[in-house]
């Protein structure tokens, strides 16, 4: 689904008159492209898709609010993790996806706005059950041999938490594409005894697997830093004079 934004009118008259992307009369047809294409997937309540308007979401409204500041036109289209990926490393498109924490890795094949939202620090999420303790460092944790612990592929953890998951042996880790609803469900099933998820993020997992709160266990790291920010990620295709025009407007708006 494509959904395309002009910077100088509202979300509010878009839900209500709808998305006109072309005009056509009998002398003339006129195709209206917007600057640039922005890609996400669905992920309460960062990005939430949503068929009337576009999607909505903390970091939608942010990329949003930058970009309207810039006056530089875009449309929404939802993809996958793996896809988005995919064409950012392929490097031949002008790819945008907002609110990706950077990585050294991620570096080597893309470009990085400034950041446009700033992370509440990362839990563990265990069952209920579990004997894990609700308090912890992520080093003590993360250094256990006893638990199997869910990562999310294509998923980064932050400049802390990344270098202590690359340690831990591949008998520990059960890495898995799936939505994060699912994943929280694999927790429940007990076929993993830990993921890593963001606190913003807990209520809407749990809600969206139809599961309850209580049949959970949030563990909060002590050594954890609140510091990881979230940017638009950029092909390679994209220039950096664009970049930098939307770097000033992250600033005039005052995100994070």
């Amino acid at each position: 689904m494509i959904t395309w934004r002009n910077p100088w009118i509202s979300r509010e008259v878009w839900s209500k008159i709808g998305i006109a992307a072309c005009l056509l009369s009998a002398q003339y047809q006129v195709v209206c492209a917007a600057d640039l294409t922005l890609y996400y997937y669905d992920r309460p309540p960062y990005t939430i898709s949503n068929q009337i308007g576009g999607p909505t979401g903390y970091l939608i409204e942010r990329t949003e609010r930058a970009l309207d500041k810039a006056g530089i036109s875009y449309e929404w289209k939802f993809s996958s993790v793996n896809r988005i990926f995919t064409d950012l490393k392929e490097g031949q498109l002008q790819v945008f996806s907002p609110g990706w924490y950077t990585s050294p890795e991620r570096r080597t094949y893309a470009r990085f706005t400034k950041a446009i939202y700033h992370d509440l620090p990362l839990v563990g999420l265990t069952r209920s059950d579990s004997f894990l303790p609700e308090s912890t460092t992520a080093a003590a944790l993360l250094s256990r041999t006893d638990i199997k612990i869910l990562l999310k592929q294509s998923v980064v953890y932050g400049a802390y938490l990344d270098p202590l998951l690359a340690k831990i042996p591949d008998a520990n880790v059960l890495k898995t594409s799936t939505d994060f609803p699912r994943s929280v469900k694999m927790i429940r099933a007990k076929r993993a005894d830990l993921a890593i998820v963001a606190q913003e993020e807990i209520d809407t997992f749990i809600k969206n697997a139809d599961l309850d709160l209580n049949d959970f266990k949030i563990i909060h790291f002590s050594d954890v830093p609140g510091v990881e920010y979230r940017f638009i990620l950029c092909s390679q295709a994209v220039s950096p004079d664009l970049i930098t025009r939307i770097n000033k407007a992250i600033d005039a708006v005052g995100l994070p």
